[in-house]
Parts: C-alpha cells; structure tokens; sequence
C-alpha cells in the first residue's frame, strides 16, 4: 500500500549554472551537388521579392510592405533560419508567423535593397575546403547559399490573408447580439511598443502607417466606433470598429480599406462565447446530499458557467456565488449538472473512476442564457464577459479557489495557422491570478459523430480512416490555451471496465501540433442514452453526456490536489503532477492505437488526488520546483539506487519524467506563438573502459537526432508538458551516477524572460518488479549528497462520507 510521501527538493534553483557553449554547427546546403537548380531558385527569390517592391511603392498608402517568408522543413530549426545573412531582425523586423516554418517579415525601400543583395550573393559553385582533421577536400557553403537554399518560397501578404468572410456574411454575424457588432483589427504593429528607442529607429514607417491607418478610417466619412484595447490588455492589442450601418456599400467600403492597408494583418469578426452543448436525459427522482462535514476542510472548485440553482441539497457545498444576470428567464441547467458532480459524482456515479475527493464550489454565474440578455450584460462580446470574469475572480480566490470549470466554448475549431484571441486573453488572465483554468474539448454535433470505438485495437485504424469528417472534428477554442487543462471525454466504464474515447468527443492535435487535450474523464455515452448522472434545477437526477461534463471531474482532481498540499504551490506543480499520474485505458495503450490515442484523451485518465502524493517502497517520486533563469541550465546529479545496479555498474528499473513550464507566448507568430523551449533529460555516466573518458548518455525517449518537425510532433518540442518514460529491464551502461538536465532554446530574435520562466519536472523511479527498496535508497543517498529534500506535507485528509 503507498505509504511514503512525494518528495520535493526544495533547493533545486542551487543546481543551475552557465553552461559552456559550443559553436554552431556547419552551414547546411539545401541543393549540394544541384548548383543550376540553386541558381533557378535564386532567381525565383529575387523575382519575386522585385515584384514586392514594386508593389510597396502603388498608390498612396505607406511605402512598407509584410512579406511571407516560407521556409524548407529543414530548415525550420532556429540555426538554418535566413536570420543572420539574408534577414538579420535587427535590420529586417520580424514581426510574425502563420503555419510552422513561415516567418513575416517587414520590408521597406531600406532594407529590401540589402535582402535582394544578400541573395544575389550566394554563389553558385561552393568552394572545396581541405577538413582540418582529415586533409580531404570537402565543400564550405557560405551563410548566404545556406540561408538562400532554407528559403522555400517568399510571398506578399495579401487581402486573403487578412479576412476569410464576405460583406454579406459580416452583416448577418454582427446582427447577432452575442457578437457585440464589431470587427476585430490586429495590425503588423503595436503603438505601445513605439516608446522604445530601438523600435522607434527600426519601425519608423510602420509607426507612421499606424497613424495613417487611423487617419484614413477617420476619412471613409463611415458612422463608425473605434476603440483600442490597449489601454487594458498587455497581451493582445486589438482596435474594435463597430459600423452603425447596415448598408453593404457600407461595410464594403470599410473592409475594402482595411484589405489594402498594409499595416492591417487581419481583420475577424468576434466569436460567441456558448455553453458546451451537452445532451440530458429525462429527469428521475429528487436526490439528496450529504452536506459537508463541519470537522473537516475541502477543496474549493469554481464554475464559470450559467450559474448554480439554489438548491437545499446543493446549498451547503457552496461557499460564495457571483450572479449578474438578470430576470428570472435564466436557464441554469447546465451549472447545476457540473456543482452536482463537483459536490457528489461518487454518489451518483458509484464507480472507482469517480472517487475523488469532494469539493465545495464558488458559482460564478457569469454567462447569459438567452441572447438578448447577453447583449445587455456584454455589449462588447467576448471581451465584456473576459473583463468581468477578470474583474469577479478575486472575490473567489479569496474564499481559497484557485482551480476554476469553464465549460464554454466557441464554435470555432483551433487553426493550425494561429493562437486564438479567446485563448491569449485566457492566458493573461490565469498568469494575472495565479489561477488554472479547465476547458472542455468541445462536442461534435450528432451528425458528425464519428462510429462507438472498437473492442479489438487492430479495427481502430480503419474505423478511424474511414470517418468522414477528417479534420471537422478538432478541438474547440480556447481548449488549445497552454495555461490551461483541456479535458476530453470517454464513455463510462463498461462491463469490463473499459473506457474508450466517446463518439462526440473532439480530438487534437491543439495549433502548432500541440497534445491537446491533456487528460480525459467520463463524459457520458453519446451512442445510447446518457448515462452520466448528476442534478437538474429541480433537484432531480438527471443524466447527461458531453465534455462540458467531463472537464469538472478532472478540474475536481487538481482542485483537490491543489488542497492537499500544504502551502504556496506553483500552477506547473498542480499540472505537472496531474500529467505524470495520468494513465492510459487499456483499450488505448495497445501499440496499434496508441499513436492515435492522444489526440482523443491526451496523457490520459487522471489518478485520485492523494494517489499522486505518495508512493510504495519500491519507488520514489521527485519534484524539482523552481525558476530558470536566462543562459543557465538545471544540473542536478544523483546515484541510481543500488539495489538496481549490478556489480559492473548497469543500471536496471524503469524511469518516468514530467516536464511543465510557463511557456513564454506571443500570439503574433501564429503556429510559433511559444517562443521559448524548455527540455528536460535524464543521463547516465558513460565510462570508456580502454580510456578512462567520461561522457553522458540519455536514457529516455525522443532524446535522439531527428528532424525539427519530428522533434515538435513527437518530442513536443516547443510545447509547455513533455512526458517521458523508459523502462531498462536488464541494465544498461556501466556506472550508477546520473543527471537531470534541464535547459532551454529561444525562438530567433527573442529574449529569455529577465524574471525567468517557472518550471516543474516531477521524476519517478521505480522497480518493476515490485521489490527493491527505491524510496529508502534513494532519498538517503540525496540526503548525503547535501540536496534539501523534504516529505510533502498533505492538509487534514476528508474522510468518506455517509
């Protein structure tokens, strides 16, 4: 039975230092041996980029142009970039991105001369350079035939890429009173940033062009709104015009302007914010709660939703509430289902996958019901309902709500080309409040439900290929937020107590090929009637299905967790842990389904609470806690236990490591919006028994060489959780020291955060077998080692309840 506590080192910010860092490595040439089809390209480029020149000079608009920079796949790690000879940033601004390998860049009648010379200058015959070590003649490419050879095509951005929706479509939207009735604008640059000296002597036509795009809405002689969101967030800086018109000429003299402004990246119409759509059964009898215990502390887990009904049985469990909508037409269904399962999903879901510890609840009723109520609340959308949610979480926080259900959604599936508005604003939020939000994946609509998931692995393939919708059945925004814990659902256990993904569920990968969602819970059968139970408004039980349903029973784990540890405890912590304990269901972690596993249910079902805080004697689980700073990498050395080494030093057992950082972003980058990587390793002591030589090997998984995109699909490079496991059955290698390393890489141009950037890896080492005493061994050996170690203290334990 677990019995030892979760250990933490508590000095691990000790163990960074400035590494030594070695030189870049050779020049890659993308057409070796094809030098006609390299001049053939070479030509291509300046054609083209003489094409964007001519163009920037038309008419009477600023003389600035953005250009798409679309890179070879190769060539999409930071060292093969055309950003030190042909587009250095500190003379060509890069200023965004769309999909994977396509940087935007700004060009102006400056710096678009010393491009075209830079790509002139590659040659066309490499020149043969004697290696230094071997005396044999190999080609040198320079940096220019390099960084020319990584370009794979550069192109102007354009009015398609600035909108996607006609007039006609705008003014039937923007009728909606959920919308606000305005367009959202994001321009190529931010005024705010125009104080700074370098940007100002960098981007002085860009700093114009604003203000000429301003001064030219003024001119259109249009009944038209404009309001700047920069005075409120720091993170998303968007202008909001809203035409009083419904005339078409109207709306098309508006967006004509803006698809010919050069300083206007893209103009949106607003999303509507929605209750996850979620199917109920017909009500049965009333249930009754237990009330909570009055000798006894619980988590408390916020619902941001349409607002608990005040119910006698549910009353006791809530422990404040927040209510601002008006009138008695309010239908509050959907919050009451989730307060239920918060308060008592055990009682009326009598099955082991829903123990948990129950929680208590804050009710932010914040989100409208009928659409002209909404209008009256929010009068600007979405972003009304963002800063009154803003504004109302201190009021929970206060009563010790830090993990808050967010069931609604926007139906607007994640782009692979972006980071939604929804989900940036999100991310402030959460970094703002120190706060962690959970988020369905969203819900597939009847009709594209994909077929009940196979009993037998070898038929999920197929079943899979032959669904129709490919690619209509993403997640929902802002389910791709990577502050945030996007939940999937599954059906509920079957006779055998299998789970397997639900038919509604929608599926990953988030932007940027990110594993979202990240965990999964029961959501509910679609394929029957529901049969998730809970409470309605009239105090019945009620059964549902849908993801909205499975997001608070994952929420209600990390909001125990977060209870039952002692004291301050960093958001990662909470994640990192929820990630490394989650488990896959058997019917998904055969070999011919896992690959695709993910994408339904992430990292899998999450563990109870107090299972995460403690281990048998055969294992021990490590959290090391801190905060990388700029240029240092984390060395931490430790000895393998010694009852799973030989006595020629091969080390045996099987190692798990989670990794979660607050990823620095930048929406403007669009697939690239996370801008600094963090990695984590775990290597072993290699000796060379002939010379003596000590060098390091990893031991896990994905620590290879491959290629930049392998690396982000597989790797997670770039993404903030990365999860690794190695089991060593017989021994490997021929020494007992080992390290984990942890270190970072910055996107180009960027700089590592001054403050530096919050991490968590949590560290699990265990025998197999079941019988050497791992827990003992090692910490005694860390203690040794001078490492401040310490038992992770857990809160007054919630007994069961009768």
């Amino acid at each position: 039975m677990p019995n030892n506590p979760l250990q933490i080192v508590l000095n691990a910010n000790d163990y960074q230092r400035i590494p030594e860092r070695t030189g870049g490595g050779a020049v890659k040439d993308f057409y070796r041996g094809r030098d006609e089809a390299f001049v053939v390209h070479q030509q291509k480029l300046l054609t083209d980029l003489d094409q964007i020149g001519r163009a920037m000079g038309r008419g009477d608009r600023p003389v600035l142009a953005y250009m798409h920079v679309t890179l070879d796949e190769d060539a999409w790690a930071k060292t093969r970039r055309p950003t030190v000879k042909v587009m250095p940033p500190a003379k060509v601004p890069l200023v965004g991105g769309s999909n994977l390998g396509d940087m935007i860049v700004e060009l102006t009648p400056e710096n678009i001369a010393a491009i075209r010379g830079s790509i002139n200058e590659a040659e066309k015959d490499v020149a043969l350079v004697a290696d230094r070590e071997s005396g044999e003649l190999k080609p040198k490419p320079s940096r220019a035939r390099g960084e020319v050879g990584a370009i794979r095509a550069l192109r102007a951005h354009h009015a398609a890429d600035r909108r996607s929706f006609s007039a006609e479509e705008a003014i039937a939207w923007l009728a909606d009173p959920r919308t606000g009735g305005m367009y959202l604008v994001e321009t190529f640059i931010d005024p705010r940033h125009a104080d700074d000296e370098r940007t100002r002597a960098l981007r002085r036509r860009a700093i114009e062009a604003y203000g000429d795009l301003q001064q030219g809405l003024e001119q259109l002689g249009l009944p038209l709104e404009v309001e700047d969101t920069g005075q409120r967030w720091k993170t998303m800086r968007l202008l909001l015009l809203r035409l009083q018109s419904q005339s078409l000429a109207a709306h098309e003299t508006l967006l004509r302007f803006l698809d010919e402004h050069p300083i206007v990246r893209r103009v949106a119409l607003p999303p509507i914010l929605e209750v996850e759509h979620a199917a109920v059964a017909p009500a049965g009898g009333p249930t009754v709660i237990a009330p909570p215990r009055t000798d006894t502390g619980y988590p408390v887990l916020g619902i941001i939703d349409t607002g608990v009904t005040a119910l006698p049985t549910l009353e006791p469990w809530c422990i404040g509430r927040t209510d601002l909508i008006p009138g008695g037409g309010q239908n509050r269904s959907h919050g009451t289902f989730i307060a239920g399962l918060s308060a008592a999903a055990q009682v009326f879901n009598p099955h082991p996958v829903f123990d948990e510890v129950p929680c208590k609840f804050f009710d932010l009723g914040l989100h409208p019901t009928q659409d002209d109520v909404y209008d009256d609340v929010y009068p600007r959308g979405f972003l009304d309902f963002l800063e009154q949610l803003d504004a109302e979480l201190p009021a929970a926080i206060a009563t010790g709500t830090r993990v808050f259900n967010m069931s609604l959604s926007i139906e607007r599936p994640v782009s692979d080309a972006g980071y939604g508005d929804y989900a940036t604003l999100l991310d402030e939020i959460a970094d703002k409040h120190d706060v962690v939000f959970v988020l369905p994946a969203g819900n597939l609509e009847g009709a594209l439900w994909r077929p009940t998931w196979p009993d037998q692995p070898v038929d999920v393939a197929p079943m899979l290929a032959a669904y129709r919708y490919t690619g209509q059945d993403r997640l929902l925004q802002p389910a791709e937020s990577v502050r945030a814990v996007s939940v999937g659902a599954t059906d509920p256990p079957d006779a055998k107590g299998h789970l397997r993904p639900a038919v509604y569920t929608r599926r990953g990968p988030s932007t940027a090929l990110g594993l979202k969602p990240d965990v999964a819970h029961v959501g509910g059968q679609g394929s029957h009637t529901p049969n998730l139970l809970s409470l309605n408004p009239a105090g019945a039980t009620v059964a549902g299905m849908g993801t909205s349903y499975a997001a608070p029973l994952a929420a209600r784990t990390l909001a125990a967790l977060n209870h039952l540890i002692e004291g301050e405890v960093q958001r990662e912590t909470l994640i990192g842990l929820l990630i490394h304990h989650a488990h896959m269901p058997p019917l998904l972690a055969d070999a011919h389904v896992s690959k695709y596993a993910s994408d339904f249910v992430g990292h899998g079902i999450p563990a109870h609470a107090l299972h995460m805080l403690e281990t048998e004697d055969h294992a021990i689980t490590l959290a090391f806690v801190g905060t990388l700073q700029a240029a240092h990498e984390l060395t931490f050395p430790f000895t393998w236990p010694a009852s799973l080494v030989n006595d020629a030093g091969a080390c045996r057992g099987r190692a798990r490591m989670t990794l979660a950082y607050r990823a620095p972003t930048h929406r403007q980058f669009g697939a690239e919006y996370v801008r600094v990587n963090l990695e984590a390793y775990l290597r072993q002591e290699q000796i060379d028994t002939a010379t003596g030589e000590v060098s390091w090997k990893g031991r896990l998984k994905s620590e290879g060489k491959v290629y930049e995109r392998h690396l982000i699909e597989h790797g997670h490079k770039w993404w903030p959780i990365k999860r690794f496991e190695q089991t060593i059955p017989r021994g490997q290698g021929n020494s007992s020291q080992w390290r984990l390393v942890l270190d970072s890489l910055c996107r180009t141009d960027v700089e590592f955060p001054e403050e530096g950037v919050p991490f968590a890896v949590i560290l699990s080492l265990d025998d197999p077998s079941g019988r050497a005493p791992v827990f003992n061994e090692l910490r005694q050996t860390l203690r040794n080692s001078g490492a401040r170690i310490a038992d992770i203290r857990t809160a007054v334990r919630v007994g069961p309840r009768v």
